[in-house]
């Protein structure tokens, strides 16, 4: 069995009608993403992204399934095509699969002149035909691999890349021209991905399969510039498809019905007080308090209180307005085997064979596909190695390797991700013109483990005549002349970089480039495309979208809100022709971020301008490059401007945060748990805020609930409103009304200084009275956003604050004395100075601001206590008990002969003239 072939069996082909091509498909460019279908499982949706020179090579439309030749057909967008050619092209799973090549075209270029979307025939005498006519399309497969831990390899094989690049009339190159290489012309190509599903898939390229670029020139992507050309990759998990969205706990999706089910659980005496209804039926108004940003009383007795009562854990909320940006995995990029890659699938004649002895006699004891290893799941294999030599066949090099860099992962350390092992030996072949047997040492063999191969480049034959200036035969291999380097921009993300190797030379004029990338804990795939270099180009597309309005370092895009951006084109002539080309939606084609509208404007010379418009919904959340070429027709010729790229994140929009900080802290320091003392006085801001380009439409309270036993809640209200252009039927959160009793007021909503509408905030004010010892409740509040492009109902979040009055504990204001308190909780003054021995003057009031006493003793419940046992000790009274403790209110108390529950606090004053002792 040749390893990393599965058992699967090879899959029937049915051609419907064959064609004999009488031209080769100019192949650009393209690469190979895989996603499983579903969390967890076996079967993987491959989508293949490839590009074509729509001038050359036969395409066939398939109608119904079936291909239907068309004398001069050019493909369309929508259009499903099979493409032919010398070796029509085919794509191959080592699990046995493998279909022919057929897409359907998402993009193609426009004989429009800059105006987008009108999908026209490219003429053979416009000066489009060579330099722009292509065409780009999308396939898709689902293959079901038999095992999770086992690496598969995916590939599209085919013949041939474009042709040498357009001659002028004296027979030179034509270096600005979009229409063929100068290197591996007519070449077969190949594109290959591992699989394995304990892997994450491959990272997701932004790379256009056309790249017009200058390297005497900065690029940059908006947030950074750099010698080189940035690539615009990024890991899979910073794609959509695999894009976290929101750490913390999810926002309600239908905040309607969390209001409806909470109204079930209305109850206690209080309850009939929320819909503002008094006992003699009267509305009950709240009590006016200050308005936010004024001070507030009782700083000092505030403290954090964790868990009490009704009360729960400290809530905690991520009080970022979007999703915190973390820097994805450096993605690993190597263009070291461009043009020199060995077909893995199909390809008998390159695996290379193991044997027992070291003469390569006999039957091999193994077999190995060209960049495969021998480790079985990742792990290296154990024990003696069963081969002392290599049959290496013509045409390869190959390196051994002791990492197993096929099947396994990469260390986290790893300065290569591609290549991480230590080669063991190198077997060269390359010019060889039959296979040869390579003897290997005892330590050689024990530590080999991959096999890595690579095979001459393919010679390329560019006319030349005796005016050129350049003898591109002298040139520099592609693949010795391209270097990648790391630049890390301003807010931590990793960008790979190309460049030229130093002391390289590449005349302008087009290349076939092929790059390797993985990101830590990913499989691998290639990339293909055509780089055109060129030297001081005249045009250039400016960024005129300022990244300071999304943090200085990116382009941020909420979901459900407009995204825009704008190119400016200089140096173009007023009197020229301009064909742009947005490649925005690359690797997974049309279910990528598309924009809703782009607009282009070459009609107002010297000012040309590309803009785009996107309001991404839910699902497009994750990392994206947006990329932009153009051309412009000019005297004589035509010229590219270097292509330029935007990275930017489309973030989920939140629902609104919500923070609650003391009045008087000037910090403003979230907190939702808080205690005072009875006497005192709270005030709590209630804080809700969203994105600068969001809006609160409400920031209402939806329940109170107490532990005397009472649960209050709101209500809804359905009210007629435009919606979208249209008249609908929508929720308004009806708030329930405060009992008196509570001495709780909420003031109305009222917008912070400067944060327009999207922050909104409300003053809860209370004051700890005489009836609330041992007091504890909950205020919850909702605060819902804005309904967008993106969804009919608000997103709304909810968040509450506790608050516990301690029992048996008064704060006195300035003024107050002991006979004062002493009427409040219906005691003796002596009492109470019993009761604070160290309060010297009870005779005389208080000048301090708060001072605490003790109203009664704190009585702790011993196992089998009873309420009546409790006040019949010590000399009290049931309406005493209550008016000491809320919690044992009227709806709470227990029946006097019930055990309480042990531990539970009592705050009680003993009569000792009373009590049965």
């Amino acid at each position: 069995r040749t390893r990393g072939w599965g058992s699967g069996v090879v899959g029937t082909l049915l051609l419907q009608l064959l064609f004999l091509a009488t031209a080769s498909a100019q192949f650009r460019g393209g690469t190979i993403n895989w996603e499983p279908i579903a969390e967890g499982s076996n079967t993987v949706r491959f989508t293949v992204r490839s590009a074509w020179v729509r001038s050359a090579g036969t395409y066939v439309r398939l109608q119904n399934n079936y291909p239907t030749p068309v004398t001069g057909y050019q493909p369309k967008v929508g259009d499903m095509v099979k493409v032919q050619g010398i070796e029509t092209p085919k794509f191959l799973v080592s699990t046995g699969f493998e279909e022919y090549l057929e897409l359907k075209v998402t993009k193609n270029s426009e004989l429009c002149d800059g105006v987008p979307g009108c999908n026209l025939p490219h003429d053979p005498a416009h000066w489009t035909w060579d330099s722009t006519n292509w065409f780009e399309g999308v396939s898709t497969y689902e293959v079901t691999l038999p095992s999770r831990d086992v690496t598969y390899v995916a590939e599209l094989q085919g013949c041939c890349r474009m042709a040498a690049m357009a001659i002028s009339e004296n027979n030179c190159i034509r270096p600005r021209d979009g229409k063929g290489v100068v290197q591996l012309c007519n070449s077969p190509y190949l594109l290959r991905a591992t699989v394995q599903l304990s892997h994450a898939p491959p990272p997701v390229s932004f790379i256009p399969h056309f790249v017009p670029h200058a390297w005497d020139e900065d690029t940059g992507t908006g947030n950074s510039t750099v010698k080189g050309l940035i690539l615009p990759i990024v890991a899979a998990v910073s794609f959509y498809r695999a894009a976290s969205k929101v750490v913390e706990t999810s926002p309600i999706v239908s905040w309607p019905d969390v209001i409806l089910d909470n109204r079930a659980d209305a109850t206690g005496s209080l309850a009939a007080t929320a819909l503002g209804i008094g006992a003699s039926g009267e509305f009950l108004k709240p009590v006016p308090v200050s308005a936010v940003g004024g001070g507030g009383g009782g700083g000092a007795a505030r403290q954090l209180l964790m868990a009490s009562g009704i009360m729960q854990e400290e809530t905690v909320m991520d009080l970022n307005a979007l999703p915190v940006f973390t820097a994805p995995p450096r993605v690993m990029v190597s263009a070291a085997k461009t043009g020199r890659m060995v077909r893995m699938l199909k390809n008998a004649k390159h695996h290379i064979k193991l044997f027992a002895g070291v003469t390569c006699g006999g039957e091999p004891v193994d077999e190995v596909m060209p960049g495969a290893d021998i480790c079985e799941g990742g792990a290296a294999p154990s024990g003696a190695p069963a081969f002392g030599s290599v049959l290496v066949p013509a045409g390869l090099t190959v390196t051994i390797s002791d990492a197993c860099e096929f099947s396994g992962v990469a260390p986290h350390d790893a300065a290569n991700l591609l290549e991480w092992g230590v080669v063991r030996k190198t077997l060269d072949n390359v010019v060889g013109a039959a296979a040869v047997c390579y003897p290997l040492t005892a330590a050689e063999a024990a530590a080999a483990r991959t096999f890595r191969a690579v095979q001459a480049a393919a010679q390329c034959t560019v006319p030349q005549g005796s005016q050129c200036t350049t003898d591109y035969a002298t040139i520099q291999p592609i693949w010795q002349s391209l270097r990648v380097f790391y630049s890390t921009a301003s807010d931590g993300f990793e960008q790979a970089v190309l460049s030229m190797d130093a002391g390289a030379f590449l005349a302008n004029g087009n290349y076939p480039v092929v790059l390797q990338v993985a990101s830590p804990g990913s499989s691998t795939t290639t990339i293909e495309f055509v780089l055109n270099i060129m030297t001081t180009p005249s045009n250039h597309l400016k960024l005129q979208t300022p990244m300071n309005d999304f943090g200085g370092s990116r382009l941020e895009i909420p979901t459900g809100f407009g995204g825009q951006l704008q190119w400016a084109l200089t140096g173009f002539g007023p009197n020229g022709e301009l064909i742009f080309n947005n490649v925005d939606e690359t690797t997974f084609g049309p279910a990528a971020a598309q924009p809703l509208s782009m607009y282009a404007d070459p009609r107002d010379p010297g000012n040309e301008k590309w803009d785009v418009e996107w309001t991404p919904c839910t699902r497009s959340a994750g990392m994206y490059y947006y990329c932009l070429n153009v051309v412009a027709k000019q005297s004589p010729g035509h010229e590219w401007a270097p292509m330029s790229c935007v990275r930017m994140r489309v973030v989920e929009d939140l629902a609104p945060r919500i923070r609650f900080y003391a009045a008087a802290d000037a910090a403003k320091r979230d907190m939702t748990h808080y205690q005072l003392f009875m006497g005192q006085r709270l005030e709590v801001v209630a804080d809700a805020f969203d994105n600068a380009r969001d809006e609160i439409s409400f920031l209402g309270v939806t329940q109170i609930d107490t532990n005397t036993g009472d649960s209050i809640r709101a209500r809804l209200q359905y009210e007629y409103q435009l919606v979208k252009g249209e008249k609908r039927s929508m929720p308004r959160l009806v708030e329930p009304g405060i009992p008196p009793w509570l001495s709780l007021a909420i003031a109305a909503p009222s917008s912070s200084p400067g944060a327009g509408k999207s922050r909104a905030a409300r003053m809860v004010s209370y004051v700890a009275n005489r009836a609330h010892s041992g007091l504890e409740f909950k205020v919850c509040f909702m605060a819902g956003d804005s309904i967008s492009a993106c969804k009919d109902l608000q997103s709304a979040s909810e968040r509450c604050i506790t608050v516990k009055v301690r029992r048996c504990k008064y704060s006195m204001s300035a003024g107050e004395d002991f006979v004062h308190v002493a009427g409040l909780f219906e005691v003796n003054w002596l009492q109470l100075f019993s009761l604070n021995p160290l309060y010297s003057t009870p005779e005389s009031a208080t000048t301090a601001a708060s001072t605490v006493i003790s109203i009664g003793h704190s009585y702790t419940v011993q196992h089998g206590d009873t309420l009546s046992d409790i006040l019949r000790s010590m000399g009290s009274t049931t309406d005493h008990v209550r008016l000491l403790n809320a919690d044992l209110a009227r709806q709470r108390l227990p029946e006097a002969t019930a055990a309480l529950p042990v531990g539970m606090e009592i705050c009680i004053v003993p009569n000792s003239c009373a009590a049965n002792m």
